[in-house]
């Protein structure tokens, strides 16, 4: 089971990283843009893109530079 206590343990280091030194609150775009980099980083986790296809798909999503990890 999940709880949302250990969600928001885990998510708050991605966000606070994905908003760098910004302490405004992310907008409604800057969270779904965040939505879909952790959707094809799990997409690339489980094997159903290919590391092409992740930097592809990331490269066009993305609003912020996004750090793209060689391996995972």
């Amino acid at each position: 089971m999940i709880y949302i206590s250990d969600c928001i343990e885990h998510l708050l280091p991605i966000i606070n990283e994905y908003k760098g030194e910004c302490d405004l609150p992310l907008d409604t775009d800057e969270v779904n843009d965040l939505a879909r980099v952790l959707r094809e980083m799990i997409n690339w986790i489980e094997g159903n893109i290919d590391r092409d296809e992740y930097h592809q798909l990331i490269d066009l999503t993305s609003r912020k530079p996004v750090p793209k990890p060689e391996e995972l």
